[in-house]
């Protein structure tokens, strides 16, 4: 006989009484989709294309419903012939938060543990590091925020002749400058829809930087080596040519055509934003939830727009356009994980055991309830039971 197995005792556990099953509390959807997502190649198409953009109010509200569904992922153990409904872990609520935050650690931790900068001896104001922090912008005279989005993906469908892969190409002319590297990727969005995303880039040589008060403060360490500055059009002559003509500056800039960027290096114990270090920086927005399962932020707003918190605002675009071009919000590769320590046990695949929990699926939390309702006389309760440790399915 089946019985809903121990992990749906806790999904039981949710709900004080038992819910008419004819009558769950209704959803005040926003978009007549009843939370779901729209089609991902017709939507990158015609963003693309620009009959829609990620300014309009429909497609803000299917997002909104979309990030509050809530849905459970079903497994089932062909063995003691009991079901497992795990928490869906999709773009900025609390399950996806939580697991970015927990990334955010591991790599805070493995980072902690290595000394990259190193003092000038006689110099307050001067370091060596071997970090360094980059915010790339985009001109909004060549790009929409659409064709901006899509041009951080490092691929592109085929029919399509959009700019791609700029972030590679903006790394590949930093490895030319300062030699060998890893690097980070953070996929964040402006106030204005448009993408800022952060690099962190792990180098395998020290340069100099120098300690400037930008405002109050705010303390930023800027290259100091005027031959690197010269090379990444940071130098004097070059930001006389922006004042000049920002335009044409941009166009003739060495390592980044589409708009501006800004380089700083990192130094130990150094805050960003309020943030006790740079990854937290880096994972601000993708380890914040924003649905009600946590708070209640979005629940009164209709679109993206009406939003008048700025943090949240830039929360929810950095969220919706990821989702809207399906990018992965943080990249990095086996360059970082070398440089910082991190780099993960390989496991040969014959030598794993198969799960005997199988994925089956994504199913709606109200027909869980159903099923988990219709069982309860054969449910075991034994307080000495524990919950299998299964994965979360990441739905983003």
């Amino acid at each position: 006989m089946n019985s809903a197995g121990y992990a749906s005792q806790a999904v039981l556990e949710e709900f004080e009484v038992r819910p008419e099953l004819t009558d769950h509390p209704q959803t005040c959807w926003r978009a007549g989709c009843d939370g779901r997502w729209v089609d991902p190649h017709w939507l990158y198409e015609v963003l693309i294309k620009g009959s829609v953009t990620i300014q309009d109010d429909w497609l803000h509200e299917t997002f909104l419903d979309y990030i509050e569904k809530q849905l459970r992922s079903e497994f089932y153990n062909h063995e003691t012939h009991e079901f497992y409904y795990a928490p869906v872990a999709k773009r900025g609520n609390m399950y996806y938060a939580v697991r970015k935050a927990a990334l955010c650690d591991e790599i805070s931790e493995a980072m902690s543990g290595i000394v990259f900068d190193e003092p000038v001896p006689g110099f307050r104001n001067l370091m060596k590091t071997r970090l360094l922090f980059v915010t790339l912008t985009f001109d909004p005279r060549k790009f929409t925020a659409e064709e901006a989005w899509a041009a951080l993906k490092s691929t592109r469908p085929e029919d399509m002749d959009n700019i791609y892969n700029v972030i590679n190409g903006f790394a590949a002319n930093i490895s030319k400058i300062f030699g060998t590297n890893g690097k980070l990727v953070s996929k964040e969005a402006q106030a204005n829809g448009y993408p800022a995303p952060h690099l962190l880039i792990v180098l395998d040589q020290p340069v100099l930087v120098r300690r400037r008060k930008v405002r109050g403060d705010i303390v930023k360490w800027y290259i100091e080596d005027p031959e690197f500055l010269r090379r990444l059009g940071k130098d004097e002559e070059s930001r006389r040519a922006v004042r000049e003509d920002y335009r044409a500056a941009i166009d003739s800039n060495p390592v980044w055509k589409h708009g501006f960027f800004d380089i700083e290096g990192v130094v130990s114990d150094q805050k960003f934003g309020g943030r006790k270090n740079v990854c937290a920086y880096l994972f601000k927005y993708m380890a914040k939830c924003i649905t009600k399962d946590h708070c209640h932020s979005t629940s009164s707003l209709r679109t993206i727009k009406d939003c008048k918190d700025h943090k949240l605002l830039i929360a929810l675009y950095t969220h919706l356009c990821n989702k809207c071009f399906r990018n992965r919000d943080i990249t990095y590769g086996k360059g970082f994980k070398t440089r910082i320590g991190l780099l993960q046990k390989q496991q040969k695949e014959k030598d794993k055991e198969p799960s005997s929990w199988p994925y089956l699926g994504v199913v709606d939390e109200s027909v869980v309830i159903d099923r988990l309702w219709s069982r309860r006389p054969v449910l075991d309760s034994d307080p000495q039971d524990e919950m299998p440790d299964l994965p979360m399915i990441d739905c983003s």
